[in-house]
């Protein structure tokens, strides 16, 4: 019970906190400074952290938000900057954080006792996982989700963009 009120309290709150900003202060959603959106990012994938548990597959989806976002915003600000170097930017940015994300993950997997014996069971395997595998599994799929999380922001950042003619239909 407690959790339900929790929840439409929070959703509430944030109702109205959005509903002041846009009416009272008319504030534009891309028009936030830069301190302002790195809270919010961190914000979305430290609570995505607690929702899957400490899974960090599902922060890639952060990602392309974030690119979709920050390309948007420079094409509603109609800025000259060089895109090559915004996409590098944000992409670089989105994968540190995953990187940290990836890091408490794997101290959080690395100091449970269950972790080997639920993957054994998760993935229906037929051997016992070693301490020395899961520092394996965690160093790949570490490096898997970084050099993904860049991938899919620089990808979603050229879509955008080459969507809205801002730039030219070559590799980037």
């Amino acid at each position: 019970m407690f959790i339900s009120i929790a929840a439409f309290l929070g959703l509430g709150i944030g109702i109205v906190i959005s509903l002041h900003l846009k009416m009272t202060l008319k504030t534009d959603i891309y028009s936030l400074s830069t301190p302002i959106l790195i809270m919010i990012y961190l914000f979305y994938n430290f609570g995505m952290f607690g929702f899957f548990m400490g899974v960090p597959v599902f922060h890639l989806f952060l990602g392309i938000v974030a690119g979709f976002y920050w390309t948007q915003r420079l094409i509603y600000q109609n800025s000259t900057i060089d895109y090559k170097s915004e996409i590098s930017r944000i992409s670089i940015f989105t994968s540190i954080i995953v990187g940290f994300v990836c890091l408490f993950s794997a101290i959080f997997a690395l100091l449970s006792k269950s972790t080997p014996y639920d993957l054994k069971h998760m993935f229906h395997l037929s051997f016992d996982i070693s301490q020395s595998i899961l520092i394996c599994f965690i160093i790949i799929g570490g490096a898997v989700l970084i050099l993904s999380q860049y991938w899919l922001t620089k990808a979603t950042m050229i879509l955008i963009l080459k969507r809205n003619n801002k730039l030219p239909l070559t590799k980037t």
